[in-house]
């Protein structure tokens, strides 16, 4: 116990608290306790906190030990709490008078968070206390000092501090800080409009180490947008916050959660580490009311799942009951119902709050909880203040959030008409995901009538739940699939699932109980795709056109997976029209927001296309495989560059060479680099001249993962003998195969055709 508190000499290191009063603790221990000390902090118990003690000395015998702690506030909360409650005014005045006290090793934390949990109280002696700091801060001065290492993870903040405190205060000197922070921040996001540990390498113009994240990601755009309301603006901030908004809305708006990094929705959380509400919380800022609306949402359904997340669930604490507060105060008071049981099992005696996994302040925890305690306040943007009232939610809006996880039971009697209203309406991804999902326990003459029904309506995206199962028993249905695919009037999202019908469900069929099928017949004979190569020319011909309303290439990538799911088009010979069929390739090697796309598309080819069609291709191919297009918005698990060096070597093209040494800068990860090298060794004596090219390529890839060695995620380093293995392995090479140029390459094609004498 630590010296000087309550429980110093009371409670020693091995003994068991297995209860309070006089009842033992049940199930839900954490929140038992939690009880216990928030009663025992009344005015009715004086503070006193009664706990039943096993002994580690002496045989463990039971004993009632008496631990007093301070009395804070009234006795419970207000239902309105956090808004108009007086016990969360007690608790605010504890936590900031803990900070200002010195009291703490780090009073605001590493991330500073304790400053904005100052400012959020709106109270002018604590906004004093951040005004001094910040005018002495050296990050914060006219010609701030930015600092190095993982700034990503310090800017956000620093700079989200600054914004919010001048418009609380109107103070100019943080202006030109302000300034400073948002133009190198809107500077260093990648194409997509986000950021990784640091702002992107202005030689590739991405993410550096393994790429983008949404955690570090938020609190940066959340100060742009702050940043344009203090008045600081430029096209290059503009620009940038229109790019992150579009990018999230595009691809995460009422489809899921946001994922670790650049990748699809998960559709099967709420909340990911905070991030729904911080996303909630910019998007509000941004003036997008359904984009609020819906993270803000996502927010409140993640109430149970706070004590989770990457390396440290320290941004769930900080951020998700501000998103929910960001719904409005029926929206807040019903999360902190859920959730204020965390307040007094995190508290420490000297009143700061506790982050089990870390020591002293950490990250800024009294400052998070501080920050949520203030939501009721609305000081600051991101606890509510300006907020559109278009975006809070209404009672039956609450309920249904606060109750979703309820709602699964709802589905389990539910009818395939019930189910599928609920796959089509529900607010919840997660929910319309399991309702389709529960179809399976019909049978497929039952789903049958249900899907034809749909299908004869104006179809929506869910209009083909369950109708993958009727490969075997109706197949002409899926020439109504394909052609509401084929249709260029046919809502977007409707065709895209369409395609994911067509190339995937034949891999994923569902079998029937009575049906007997082995792994061989998914995997080693690979024959269930083939009821759907009839679509072949339908998915090429989808993929070859342009889409004004797809600006992500969503169908492309829908259609194009689905293209690749078919197996090799050379030895099946699909490919009836050779030029629509290399356009559709050429566009799926360009996709900008897609590394499987690209990979798919030269997955097409790689095995199997023959060196007389190289021509169609070779610009893309090259290009693709190099993999360096800064206008890549995912370039994350790309793997078109270890296929598309395999076919140039397939079709005995000497530039593999060059393009593998080409493609190095984006190889960011150790196992990348690793993969690389394995593909020049297969050249062999072909890769001597590039010798010098490749020892120094190296040589600044191994400084690289050197620098990538701090912050949550550490890479592993390539392993130097290994390296000089390879170079030793190539310098003993002999005998080169033959091999051509890119040009000759293109023109064997080219003369095959008549295109060239």
């Amino acid at each position: 116990m630590e010296k000087g508190s309550p429980a110093d000499g009371k409670i020693w290191p091995g003994d068991q608290v297995v209860g309070a009063g006089k009842m033992p603790f049940l199930k839900r221990v954490r929140f038992e306790f939690a009880a216990a000390v928030a009663e025992a902090r009344t005015g009715k118990n004086k503070g006193e906190l009664v706990l039943m003690v096993r002994r580690k000395a002496g045989g463990r015998q039971m004993q009632r030990v008496t631990i007093q702690l301070g009395i804070v506030g009234p006795d419970t909360f207000n239902d309105t709490a956090p808004y108009d409650c007086p016990k969360t005014d007690a608790l605010i005045s504890e936590a900031a008078d803990y900070i200002i006290s010195g009291k703490a090793r780090e009073p605001y934390g590493r991330l500073q968070i304790g400053l904005l949990g100052l400012l959020a109280t709106g109270e002018e002696k604590y906004i004093q206390h951040v005004r001094d700091h910040l005018h002495e801060a050296d990050w914060a001065k006219p010609d701030p000092v930015l600092g190095g290492g993982y700034v990503s993870w310090y800017w956000g903040y620093k700079n989200l501090i600054l914004t919010e405190y001048f418009l609380l205060t109107g103070d100019e000197h943080v202006l030109p800080a302000i300034r400073r922070y948002a133009e190198e921040i809107a500077n260093g996001q990648d194409a997509a409009g986000i950021w990784g540990h640091r702002m992107h390498d202005p030689k590739t113009g991405r993410a550096p180490g393994y790429g983008p994240m949404n955690q570090p990601s938020m609190p940066l755009f959340i100060s742009l947008v702050l940043a344009r309301k203090c008045g600081v603006d430029s096209p290059r901030i503009s620009e940038a916050i229109q790019r992150t908004t579009d990018h999230y809305i595009g691809i995460y708006f009422n489809k899921g959660a946001l994922p670790y990094g650049n990748h699809a929705p998960n559709s099967k959380g709420y909340n990911n580490n905070g991030s729904s509400a911080s996303l909630a919380i910019a998007l509000a800022a941004a003036g997008h009311v359904e984009g609020a609306r819906f993270f803000s949402r996502m927010a409140m359904a993640g109430y149970n799942d706070l004590e989770s997340g990457h390396a440290t669930h320290f941004f769930n604490l900080l951020w998700t009951g501000l998103g929910a507060n960001i719904a409005g105060p029926g929206a807040s008071a019903a999360f902190f119902k859920k959730t204020s049981w965390m307040f007094p099992i995190k508290v420490d005696w000297k009143g700061g709050y506790t982050y089990e996994l870390e020591a002293g302040e950490g990250l800024g925890n009294t400052g998070a909880y501080l920050l949520n305690l203030c939501a009721g306040r609305r000081k600051l943007h991101i606890t509510g203040k300006d907020v559109d009232p278009a975006i809070q939610l209404n009672a039956r809006e609450i309920a249904e959030t606060m109750d979703v996880h309820k709602f699964v039971n709802e589905l389990i009697p539910m009818g395939i008409d019930e189910l599928l209203a609920v796959a089509d309406t529900h607010w919840s991804p997660k929910i319309r995901g399991m309702a389709a999902w529960k179809l399976l326990k019909f049978k497929r003459e039952e789903i049958e009538a249900a899907v034809r029904k749909r299908l004869a309506a104006k179809p929506g995206p869910n209009a083909f739940t369950g109708i993958g199962r009727m490969w075997d028993t109706s197949p002409q249905i899926f020439d109504e699939v394909a052609a509401i695919l084929r249709d260029p009037g046919a809502d977007l999202e409707t065709r895209v699932a369409a395609a994911g019908v067509l190339g995937g469900v034949a891999w994923s069929r569902y079998i029937e109980p009575e049906e007997e099928f082995g792994k061989a017949d998914f995997y080693e004979g690979r024959e269930l795709h083939k009821p759907a190569l009839k679509y072949f020319p339908d998915l090429v011909k989808v993929i070859a056109e342009d889409e004004i309303n797809d600006p992500f290439g969503h169908l492309d990538s829908a259609a194009g997976g689905a293209l690749a799911s078919l197996g090799d088009p050379y030895k099946q010979n699909l490919i009836t029209d050779k030029p629509l069929f290399y356009q559709a390739v050429n566009k799926m090697l360009a996709a900008r927001h897609s590394s499987a796309t690209r990979t798919a598309g030269m997955r097409l080819i790689a095995a199997g296309m023959p060196l007389e069609d190289f021509h169609y291709v070779a610009d893309r191919v090259v290009h693709a495989s190099r993999g360096t297009d800064p206008g890549y918005t995912v370039y994350r698990g790309d793997g078109s560059t270890e296929l598309g060096v395999q076919l140039l070597s397939r079709l005995n093209i000497q530039e593999a060479v060059e393009v593998c040494l080409d493609s190095f800068p984006t190889a960011t990860r150790s196992k990348e680099r690793a993969r690389r090298l394995a593909l020049l060794t297969g050249f062999g004596a072909n890769a001597k001249p590039y010798l010098p090219r490749l020892k120094a390529t190296l040589e600044n890839q191994i400084k690289g993962v050197d620098e990538e060695s701090e912050g949550f995620t550490k890479d592993v380093s390539l392993n130097k003998a290994e390296i000089e293995n390879v170079i030793q392995e190539i310098e003993n090479s002999n005998n080169p195969r033959a091999m051509i140029r890119l040009q000759e390459a293109i023109d064997i094609g080219l003369k095959a055709s008549g295109k060239k004498d």
